[in-house]
């Protein structure tokens, strides 16, 4: 065999075998722009095992040493109407509470109380040092009457104002709606070391939530924003007002739904440090995930999510885990969000001060749930994630409805059930459920018409493009109720980017963007193949329906709904059909009872003339086409492979599809369909087979390799104890290697784990 050939093979599989099996520790960001200091870096592959979820933490008093439950309204209320500075509920019970700190304190907790309105320890002013062990055990059955999330009233511990608390050795756990474990308010910093919170809540929407307008007013809402597609009655941990910080290390958070940490907060700060966050699945007492009509197991998810992060809050996560959870982090209008390694020494901060270090237990962060992340709102958020760091999802990993944001995953291992990595969506938060006017609520009804979609996919129904992602008339559902004005806030509506960059990992999925259809615009994708990164999937422009995969399950489920959901079946070519051709059920209508049916679509590829995706393979980059992807712009550095057959489809985007030849390095658009040549719009092939894209205007064209001189021959690639034969071949007297198959080989022989 020629030198050539022997060369450039043991490079291709010594570099393709360090990308996909080597995982090494990485620096960990500071929010302050410090070094976090170095250490021995443990190269070998994270073992991703999920945690068990333990059953809730029973009340103190049913313990074994149990203690005398104190009833609330015997003891000697404190005055206050907020702990927080937020003006919360109106209501004329005074909040009841234990201790008031208001310099350095050391409280042991032993305590057991039922009634609503009462806080244990109540941390206030920047003379405030508290340290707080123990147990605690608060409860009620009021429903969420006499409490307020964002004011304090009915959390267990608070730190307002600058307080510092450490939670240390101790289990807090409350039983009750709006009954958080602890609020930390206005410039006050809490840590929790190994700490246990459990906050069990209720479900305020069960029986259809007859006497609760579900809504996102602060000062009123007793369950989360049904459009969101979560349900529950409280947040473990929750971080108001301004600048507030919270570190969380070797603890559990533990919640029946809605959610585990809630950064609503201006410029708020969140570690989590070999911590775990679990939302109880229905299997363990928790809330319902739509898991009998989207295929789960019941015990795998429950509904909440890990992180709300809003208000340009951080978050950042070494070694920590989320179980159980709709959503790993919800993103609205959040700031810097990590995910990496607690390996070395972790540096915590109270905003951009420096409180102190903790040594790490070494180990990848992991999230386990339906999506990994969702985006919304309309501010700029920064997310990276690496370090051996697992997202696996059952859904998309990336779940995009509004909101520039920019993910970068470096030595992550990405995986996801339904095969999509990131979906970009309409948000489904609008006049098709309607907000209405007044009490700042919702309908409790979904309706697909309401914004002129109906049946099959838009584009799909009639052919007409020019339709396609125009305002179309909003119609109230029938079952929303009138309220008086005052006007809700109008819906951001201005157009948005998702960027993603893969580096350093073998990532097998789709990534989607279907935006600009149900009278919102366009969004753009923005993609990045960087080096030492193999994308295994498509890149396309879709349509979307809001449908689920048809099963006799799926139906089963649906059927049980009554009149509360109205459905169609979809067959592949994405036109209504009968039962027994479908692969898709589209909902037309559910209700408030089926929040869990949020942020779920079908795709099919379509170019909407509105939405674009840009997608780049820089050096060392690798893309292997799978299906079908449409873009408007397709860049492939030199250095780059990218396995595709290209199409210019002449109406401002084009086609990849699968092929085990690679394109040239250039940037490919679509020519405009006036001035491309008719044989242009399907390259004809060169004498050696190769597909070759006619360049627009300023592009060279590509140079295919003189099929004359070639000759056809084999060679032999050890990997590991197992032997290859590939197929080579001779050019003008050198032997070469066929990238494609060397490549595809690499998939079979060294999978990353996860994949």
């Amino acid at each position: 065999m020629r030198r050539a050939a022997k060369i450039l093979s043991i490079f291709l599989v010594f570099s393709m075998c360090l990308t996909m099996s080597a995982y090494a520790s990485t620096e960990m960001p500071a929010p302050s722009g410090e070094e976090v200091p170095a250490s021995d870096a443990d190269t070998s592959e994270p073992t991703a095992s999920p945690a068990v979820v333990p059953d809730p933490a029973p009340p103190v008093e049913d313990g074994g040493d149990a203690l005398p439950v104190t009833d609330a309204a015997s003891l000697e209320p404190a005055g206050y109407d907020t702990l927080t500075g937020h003006p919360g509920l109106e209501t004329d019970t005074p909040i009841t509470i234990g201790t008031v700190a208001e310099d350095r304190q050391d409280i042991s907790l032993r305590e057991a109380v039922d009634g609503d309105s009462y806080t244990a320890v109540y941390a206030v002013g920047p003379q405030a040092d508290v340290r707080v062990s123990g147990t605690a055990a608060l409860k009620d059955t009021a429903m969420g009457a006499n409490a307020c999330f964002p004011s304090g009233r009915g959390a267990a511990l608070v730190a307002h104002d600058g307080a510092v608390l450490t939670v240390e050795d101790a289990q807090i756990t409350t039983d009750g709606v709006s009954r958080a474990g602890l609020m930390v308010s206005d410039g006050a910093c809490a840590t929790l070391q190994d700490a246990s919170f459990t906050v069990l809540g209720r479900d305020p929407l069960a029986g259809g939530g007859e006497g609760y307008t579900n809504t996102p007013d602060a000062d009123t809402a007793i369950a989360p924003p049904w459009p969101l597609g979560i349900n529950g009655g409280d947040r473990a941990v929750g971080l108001t007002g301004d600048s507030p910080s919270l570190s969380v290390v070797r603890s559990d958070l533990t919640a029946m739904g809605w959610g585990l940490i809630s950064a609503d907060a201006k410029n708020a700060s969140v570690t989590a440090v070999d911590s775990e966050l679990t939302l109880l699945s229905s299997a363990k007492g928790g809330l319902d995930s739509g898991w009998d009509m989207l295929g789960y197991k019941k015990s795998d998810y429950g509904s909440g999510y890990g992180a709300y992060l809003s208000g340009g809050a951080s978050q950042y996560f070494y070694g920590s885990s989320v179980r159980g959870a709709t959503y790993g982090a919800v993103l609205d209008s959040a700031g810097e969000v990590y995910y990496g390694s607690s390996d070395g020494t972790v540096l915590l901060y109270d905003g951009p001060n420096l409180v102190g270090s903790v040594q790490g237990q070494g180990q990848p962060s992991d999230v386990r749930s339906v999506f990994g992340f969702l985006v919304t709102g309309d501010g700029a958020q920064n997310v990276t994630v690496e370090a051996g760091t697992g997202i696996h999802t059952a859904e998309a990993a990336v779940l995009y409805k509004n909101g520039n944001s920019v993910f970068t995953f470096d030595n992550a291992r990405l995986s996801s059930d339904s095969g999509v990595l990131l979906q970009m969506m309409d948000d489904d938060a609008d006049d098709r459920i309607g907000l209405l006017s007044g009490h700042y609520g919702y309908s409790p009804v979904y309706d697909e018409r309401d914004t002129g979609g109906g049946p099959s996919y838009p584009g799909a129904d009639d052919g007409d493009e020019e339709d396609i992602g125009q305002d179309a008339p909003a119609v109230t559902p029938a079952s929303a109720s009138p309220l008086p004005d005052p006007e809700p806030p109008a819906e951001q509506m201005s157009r948005q980017q998702a960027s993603v960059c893969y580096a350093n990992g073998l990532y097998a999925g789709s990534l989607f963007n279907g935006t600009g259809y149900y009278g919102q615009p366009g969004d753009d994708l923005a993609v990045t193949i960087g080096s030492g990164a193999v994308l295994h999937g498509d890149v396309s422009l879709t349509s979307t329906v809001k449908a689920i995969p048809c099963s006799s399950r799926a139906l089963k489920a649906i059927e049980q709904c009554g009149d509360d959901v109205e459905y169609v079946f979809l067959d592949a070519s994405g036109m209504p059909c009968e039962q027994e051709q479908s692969v898709a059920i589209q909902f037309l209508r559910y209700t408030m009872d089926q929040y869990f049916l949020q942020g779920h679509v079908q795709n099919m590829p379509f170019y909407n003339g509105d939405a674009a995706a840009a997608v780049t393979v820089a050096q060392n980059g690798v893309w292997v086409v799978e299906n079908t992807s449409i873009l408007t712009t397709l860049t492939v550095e030199e250095g780059a492979l990218v396995y595709g057959e290209l199409t210019d489809n002449g109406d401002g985007s084009i086609t990849l599809r699968p092929s085990g030849e690679t394109l040239e390095p250039g940037t490919y658009v679509s020519a405009p369909a006036e001035e491309a040549p008719a044989e242009t719009a399907e390259p004809a092939p060169e004498p050696d087979g190769t597909a070759t894209p006619e360049p627009t205007d300023g592009e060279p064209a590509s140079e295919a390799s003189p099929a004359d001189t070639e000759q056809a021959s084999q060679c032999s690639v050890r990997i590991g104890s197992r032997e290859y034969t590939l197929n080579t071949r001779v050019i003008d007297g050198e032997e070469y290697v066929k990238l494609a198959d060397l490549v595809l080989l690499m998939f079979g022989a060294e999978r990353t784990p996860g994949i």
